[in-house]
């Protein structure tokens, strides 16, 4: 097993507090009524995405279906840009990026 750095310790803690933010915001546009339908969060799980997907390579394919938002940016894919992209009235969330498939419905 690697040994983690300094470097690779704060890359962990920024991807956790983004996750965290997004999950902050979209709670805060559910509650204003800005986002239809459900809202599932990913609030207090960041941390088992971020280290599930340190285990695996670049190239690697991830295959999601639920609260998908902490996969998304754990990857390391835009949040702002996946925020937009969004459907948020009822069924939401087709997102096919290179090597990050998730359909949720």
């Amino acid at each position: 097993m690697k040994k983690l750095t300094k470097s690779d310790h704060l890359k962990i803690y920024s991807y956790m507090l983004k996750i965290r933010r997004f999950e902050e915001r979209s709670a805060q546009l559910y509650g204003m009524g800005h986002i239809g339908g459900f809202c599932h969060l990913y609030i207090g799980q960041e941390a088992v995405v971020v280290g599930v997907l340190m285990t695996i390579k670049k190239n690697d394919s991830v295959v999601t279906t639920y609260r998908d938002h902490g996969h998304m940016i754990a990857r390391g894919l835009d949040p702002k840009k996946n925020h937009g992209r969004i459907n948020w009235e009822g069924r939401w969330l087709l997102c096919w990026e290179r090597w990050f498939y998730a359909y949720v419905f």
